[in-house]
């Protein structure tokens, strides 16, 4: 239905919720929204690119592949988020957000999930085993399993609280990038594939504060692909990498 253009562009709180709508044309007209709950609908699409007050968005619960909020700088600290029936579900990106919990075990066909900058302190990706990319950088999280994902190829959980990580199932793993962190240890033995390895040191870092990890030994010997090395700013007092003939950094 069609509201009366004289008045679309002072209304800052909107709710469709559950009103079985598939097409949200005509939303570019509210251009005072602040609010807008569209959940529990049929949409595949929402453009929201000329809301550009938008503080809050609702938007779960629809047919969403992808949602851009490019143009809405208020309205991404999103504090949570349900995806419990998008099982379908491929590529999710939730970076820099406030989100203190995320659940995803329903969302087994997930290839590519990135979820850094947030308030997470744990996540669970034990069903996700179709994971090639994992991302979730900048968080606090303190443990984290990623032993049932042996496709999982991008392991990025650098800047976390993590006291150990294994990865001794990973065995297609290319890139890892776990500096800042509380690791003592950390056995790449099995990660034969791996060409950067980060587990400390560089400016990047040093631009969040952070710091980095506590490892006092690292045994490269079977990780002859390796062309990428960040090892500063733990405890190393010998590192043998005589056999890295492919490392140029």
């Amino acid at each position: 239905n069609e509201t009366p253009s004289t008045s679309v562009n002072t209304i800052t709180n909107l709710t469709l919720f559950n009103v079985n709508i598939s097409d949200l044309t005509g939303i570019s007209g509210f251009t005072a929204l602040e609010v807008f709950d569209c959940r529990q609908n049929q949409l595949t699409t929402i453009d929201v690119s000329q809301n550009t007050l938008l503080t809050h968005l609702y938007p779960g619960l629809n047919q969403l592949t992808s949602l851009d909020v490019s143009n809405n700088p208020n309205s991404t600290n999103i504090t949570s988020l349900d995806t419990s029936t998008n099982t379908a579900l491929v590529d999710l990106d939730v970076i820099a957000n406030q989100l203190t919990t995320l659940d995803v075990s329903n969302n087994t066909a997930l290839e590519n999930f990135s979820c850094s900058d947030n308030q997470l302190t744990s996540l669970d990706v034990s069903t996700n085993t179709a994971l090639i990319l994992l991302v979730c950088k900048n968080n606090n999280i303190t443990s984290i399993d990623v032993s049932t994902l042996t496709d999982l190829e991008d392991l990025r959980c650098h800047i976390n609280q993590l006291t150990t990580l294994d990865v001794s199932n990973n065995t297609a793993l290319t890139r890892l990038y776990c500096a800042s962190n509380q690791l003592t240890t950390l056995d790449i033995s099995n990660n034969t594939a791996l060409t950067y390895l980060h587990m400390g040191g560089n400016d990047y870092l040093a631009a969040y504060g952070a710091y980095n990890n506590l490892i006092t030994s690292l045994d490269v010997s079977n990780n002859t692909s390796l062309e990428t090395l960040y090892c500063g700013f733990n405890q190393l007092t010998t590192l043998d990498v005589s056999m890295l003939t492919d490392l140029t950094y």
